[in-house]
């Protein structure tokens, strides 16, 4: 009796235990979703968060020579089917032509421990499947083993493409004038001094014609600032219309213009300022205001034999100009002392 006692009391004990192992068991599948939910969570937010930025994640296998991309980094590239797996090659033949040499150059550093170590860090730009170019940031990581033998690169990417649209932008208004969307004067003298130096280099003659507005105080005096801003941009118009592409047109100050025409035809600068002054009088006839758009202009010009820098030049061509604009100021004086009695007509006007 005793020992079946025993044996019952046994099987209680054990009966207890495994339901406390039981109830361990569960508490532990219970701690394992927990966790499960939690990694997933962690997960998604992190998927979310690098889709925000527009970035991705890669890896480089460099011993295999294989590299694999997250969905993230798939979609940045447009890529269709899948996370990108592939080769180093793979990779490099999305990378703009003019870019891989950059690419290449910051991955062989990297690897050789050359300026930055173990961090490689590059822009680029990047072909996408239907063409468009797109602008990337990468940066990795490499590790290795213990005789410093690289084994593999992780890293993210992040699509900059608003950004350098952005820099880009800003970059083009600073070398551009908002009123007429021609060259501005810093853009005109960087433009300048570099033809210069070509024509300089392989011997060629350049003209530089600076233009001045006549009588723009006298508009914007009587018709306001805004016919005034108008007068402008059909001057720069005209001389849009007048010059060619490859001659490089500036507005270099409130009412001056200067024109550096690039490769200048027989006859010199007469035929441009002839071609000049009939565009506008072509201009003037078809127009019904109560006043003329008309332009004094100085010329200069570059001989390689003795070269000038774009400054001398501009300074020539304004000392020039000035010359013809006193002409005209000096036979609009002498007129009316001549018929004093008569209508008077300041410079611009009709």
């Amino acid at each position: 009796m005793k020992d079946t006692d025993k044996t019952r009391e046994q099987l209680i004990g054990e009966l207890v235990d495994l339901r406390e192992r039981v109830a361990e068991l569960e508490r532990m599948a219970n701690d394992c979703r927990e966790a499960e939910q939690v990694l997933k969570e962690s997960k998604d937010r992190l998927n979310l968060a690098l889709a925000t930025a527009q970035m991705g994640i890669w890896e480089w296998d460099i011993v295999t020579d294989h590299m694999t991309w997250s969905e993230n980094l798939e979609a940045i590239f447009h890529l269709a089917h899948g996370p990108f797996e592939g080769t180093l090659e793979a990779f490099l033949n999305l990378v703009h032509p003019d870019d891989r040499p950059i690419v290449m150059r910051a991955l062989k550093n990297t690897l050789e421990r050359i300026e930055k170590g173990d961090r490689c860090e590059v822009e680029f730009r990047a072909t996408m499947p239907d063409g468009e170019i797109r602008w990337s940031h990468g940066k990795g990581l490499v590790f290795r083993d213990h005789g410093g033998r690289p084994l593999r690169m992780v890293g993210l990417a992040m699509d900059i493409t608003e950004r350098m649209q952005a820099e880009e932008a800003l970059r083009a208004a600073s070398l551009v004038d908002d009123l007429t969307g021609l060259y501005n004067r810093r853009r005109f003298l960087a433009l300048g001094e570099h033809q210069l130096k070509i024509a300089n280099r392989v011997k060629r003659r350049l003209s530089l014609l600076f233009i001045d507005l006549d009588g723009l105080k006298w508009i914007n005096d009587n018709h306001g600032h805004t016919e005034g801003d108008q007068a402008l941009i059909e001057t720069a118009n005209i001389l849009r219309e007048t010059f060619r592409e490859s001659d490089i047109i500036a507005r270099i100050g409130g009412d001056e213009f200067a024109v550096l025409v690039t490769e200048t035809t027989g006859g010199g600068t007469e035929i441009l300022t002839t071609r000049l002054q009939e565009n506008l009088r072509t201009y003037n006839e078809t127009r019904t205001r109560q006043y003329d758009l008309s332009v004094s202009i100085g010329a200069a010009q570059f001989d390689p034999e003795y070269p000038l820098s774009i400054h001398e030049m501009l300074r020539q061509a304004d000392a020039l100009m000035y010359e013809e604009k006193r002409g005209k100021q000096k036979y609009i004086q002498e007129s009316f002392e001549f018929d004093r009695h008569g209508k008077t007509t300041d410079v611009g006007q009709k």
